[in-house]
């Protein structure tokens, strides 16, 4: 809710968003398990490790048009995709946050993280547009430092230096965790600024493209753009300039139903207006391979999605059904006195129900029969 937990540090006091999108309580955290894991990676080239038997909401595309939703383990879905006979997706989901009070405006954020000066509150940018942009926004700007010389226009943005100290911008660029945490608006409001300052619109594909040499600055707008329901995609490459060559670069690119600028590409929704956006609302699984075990927990959600988001991404991912299991892994026994059962939920169970009978027998009740049954959510 206020910012990111690893799954390990999550209590039942804290509040995640469900899939979709909305926040809500974590009704009951696992205990600590060892299972076999698999990796599953994503068309976004963006990574998930859990454990076999943890559940998945897919949608299954058989054929053009043909789509069956259905709750996979993963286990199921590494035999799917072993055999490769349908195209397992994901749908993308974007958070709900109510407005929330800012200390600097998230479109002149968005622009000073994008063309800002990262020791001070100064801009360069040579469009006249974003300085009218920000001055309607309420603040008042230095005159052009670079008034005598042909240099890029650079202005200064008179009150924002303790704003970004407060946030520890300075020298630090990044989106704070209180801009993540705010509404829709307020985050696309963010994402214009750093689109007008550094994005792209490809004309030709038809997609937003941002172009960096900083892995954090991509995927801190990966995450941006994921918070909005949208599929970004950052792609590695090797680029040149400014006399140095074999520089590692990062391209994201993404295809928003939204228009992502404010001053710049006014026409996007025109322009794109017949485009298939299908693609973009789904995360497709490229791979799924078997691999170390790691220790895991499983998180119950009250949402009667089932579901939540995971990962600074906000992939959806279901509720782990608890299976009664009557293996144990590396064939683990139980600790004494009851070192002889294997470590599993029938041994537990078993010896809990045994337990009752006990009780009851030593109250004078006769037991004819021990029995129980495994309900499962869906």
């Amino acid at each position: 809710e206020h910012g990111w937990k690893q799954m390990g540090d999550l209590t039942l006091q804290d509040k995640i968003f469900d899939g979709k999108g909305q926040l809500t309580n974590i009704k009951n955290i696992s205990e600590i398990h060892n299972n076999p894991c698999y990796k599953i990676t994503f068309d976004t080239n963006e990574s998930i490790v859990c454990d076999h038997e943890h559940r998945w909401e897919i949608s299954m595309w058989k054929s053009k048009g043909v789509c069956i939703n259905k709750v996979l383990t993963t286990e199921e879905i590494a035999t799917i995709y072993k055999n490769k006979t349908v195209k397992l997706k994901i749908e993308c989901t974007g958070i709900t946050l109510p407005t929330t009070p800012l200390p600097i405006d998230p479109y002149v954020l968005g622009m000073w993280l994008a063309d800002g000066n990262r020791t001070c509150g100064s801009i360069t940018k040579d469009n006249p547009e974003i300085w009218k942009e920000i001055e309607n926004r309420g603040y008042t700007l230095s005159v052009n430092h670079n008034r005598n010389n042909e240099k890029c226009e650079s202005r200064t943005i008179l009150g924002i230096r303790s704003h970004l100290i407060s946030l520890n911008l300075l020298n630090n660029k990044h989106i704070p965790d209180l801009y993540m945490r705010s509404s829709k608006e307020q985050r696309l409001d963010l994402l214009r600024g750093l689109m007008d300052g550094d994005g792209h619109f490809n004309r030709t594909r038809l997609r937003i493209a941002m172009n960096t040499t900083s892995l954090e600055q991509a995927t801190m707008v990966q995450s941006l753009v994921s918070s909005l329901g949208w599929k970004p995609i950052i792609l590695p490459y090797k680029a040149s300039g400014f006399g140095k060559i074999n520089i590692q670069a990062y391209y994201i690119c993404f295809s928003p139903t939204e228009n992502p600028f404010l001053v710049r590409n006014k026409d996007y929704i025109s322009v794109v207006k017949n485009k298939n956006f299908f693609v973009s609302k789904y995360r497709q699984i490229k791979s799924i391979e078997k691999i170390d075990m790691v220790p895991t927990k499983c998180l119950e959600v009250e949402s009667d999605t089932h579901t939540y988001l995971t990962t600074k991404n906000y992939i959806k991912t279901h509720n782990t059904n608890k299976e009664i299991r009557t293996k144990s892994f590396m064939n683990k026994t139980m600790f004494y006195p009851v070192e002889n059962f294997l470590d599993t939920e029938y041994s537990k169970y078993s010896l809990q129900l045994s337990g009752y009978a006990y009780m009851l027998e030593m109250l004078g009740y006769q037991i004819e029969h021990l029995q129980f049954e495994h309900y499962k959510r869906d």
